[in-house]
């Protein structure tokens, strides 16, 4: 990196430091080996939560892989829900809970936990199942040892509580993935305001290192791990994954290999609505998707309109690659300005509509790239709510939003024509 011409200053003077990891590559088994199930699932209701613990259960037995999975369970995912599911797959957790911890039979979780600090925090675990994840993210430049570590967590007990220490990991450069087990704004409704979950995915977009994910599906988030152990195991590179799933059964589709590389740029068709006049573009994501369909549904059945529906598993990736695309395009590498979403949603019409169960903030980041002229409407879980009626998006929302957005439409159209009609009207009277 070429430094400022700084008169004086050391930073002149001394060459920028430059590190380079020396771990070996370690090869990643391939997908089918490990998430058969999710990408043929054939319309079997799944949960993405206990497709997560199928697909991590998998990996940590698995003969190539296996020794470098980490998983890290500390007291604020240990809900009996999520308890359970570990329990039932077998899987051997490290557990790191607040006074004394009980780590099995992985070292480097042990290593980190055995010295716990007295911090006086109310809730020490969240720190230090973090820290035990940061150890191990970063072994590659520590140790020279390749390990794979999976952070669970819940609620929104994770980057909330512990973005100061996701910030020290990516300076680290560490290497692995943050599991959000709960993250469903919408459907906590037992828990306290402050603990749902709709931001994180926010504070996510603010590290440079960080790719952010929101499957809807068992089998995109296969897609998503299995690209996630390539770059970081095999490619090398210095990034982590935090992926957000939750307890909602889904019919879930086959996933076919054409729409991999979509899932992992952040968006891909998931189902064309039928051929009619008045269309609307839905864009779902996590744990909106179930509402979105049933809008889709009511949308098509009632009101004669028809829905393709958009699967949106990162909105953080869509709006940095509108970016990147933009940048390059100033600095002339580019001819076109067009951002990917821009050039899927193009060939479209109607409205777009995208519902998320973060705040509206979230789909707001790719407003900049959406296609010229085309009316975009985005739905989040804003406000406080409390704990008997949480703000939520439901698919009554939807259906309305689609509702107004595609009668401005038909009544901006109908005010073109009349004014058409008139001006043909007065020329004819000449």
């Amino acid at each position: 990196m070429e430094l400022p011409d700084c008169a004086g200053s050391v930073a002149a003077t001394t060459p920028a430091a430059a590190r380079k990891a020396s771990a070996p590559a370690v090869p990643v088994p391939p997908i089918e080996r490990f998430a058969a199930f999710a990408l043929q699932a054939n319309g079997e209701a799944m949960q993405s939560t206990m497709a997560f613990v199928r697909q991590l259960a998998a990996l940590e037995q698995d003969p190539q892989i296996g020794q470098y999975i980490v998983p890290i369970l500390g007291d604020a995912a240990r809900v009996p829900d999520i308890s359970s599911l570990f329990s039932q797959a077998g899987l051997d957790v490290a557990v790191v809970e607040s006074g004394q911890p009980q780590v099995d039979a992985k070292p480097v979780a042990a290593e980190q936990a055995a010295a716990k600090p007295d911090s006086g925090d109310a809730q020490p675990e969240v720190t230090d199942a973090l820290s035990a994840w940061t150890e191990a993210a970063t072994r590659h430049w520590t140790h020279s040892q390749p390990l794979l570590p999976f952070h669970i967590s819940s609620s929104s007990f994770g980057f909330r509580d512990v973005g100061d220490l996701m910030g020290a990991a990516t300076d680290a450069r560490a290497r692995g993935f943050l599991i959000n087990m709960a993250s469903s704004h919408t459907h906590l409704g037992s828990e306290c305001p402050q603990q749902r979950d709709r931001a994180s995915h926010l504070f996510a977009s603010t590290l440079a290192h960080c790719r952010a994910y929101h499957p809807a599906f068992a089998g995109e988030l296969a897609v998503i791990v299995d690209h996630g152990m390539r770059r970081m195991l095999m490619a090398q590179y210095d990034e982590f994954y935090y992926l957000t799933v939750t307890d909602d059964k889904l019919v879930t589709p086959n996933l076919p290999t054409s729409a991999f590389a979509d899932v992992i740029r952040g968006m891909h068709l998931l189902r064309s609505g039928s051929a009619r006049e008045k269309r609307v573009q839905l864009l779902g994501s996590g744990a909106t998707m179930r509402e979105v369909l049933q809008a889709a549904a009511r949308l098509e059945n009632d009101h004669g309109i028809a829905a393709d529906i958009w699967s949106v598993t990162s909105y953080i990736e869509l709006a940095r690659q509108g970016i990147d695309q933009e940048r390059r395009w100033r600095n002339g590498n580019q001819t076109s300005v067009d951002s990917w979403i821009e050039q899927r949603l193009a060939p479209t019409s109607g409205p777009i509509v995208a519902a998320t169960d973060h705040g509206r903030a979230l789909p707001e980041l790719v407003r900049a790239f959406m296609p010229p002229g085309r009316r975009y409407v985005t739905l989040g879980s804003d406000g406080v709510g409390d704990d008997d009626a949480p703000v939520k998006v439901d698919a009554s929302d939807i259906v309305q939003a689609s509702l107004r957005a595609v009668e401005e439409i038909v009544c901006a159209e109908r005010s073109a024509g009349q004014r058409q009609l008139a001006a043909v009207m007065s020329l004819s009277s000449i």
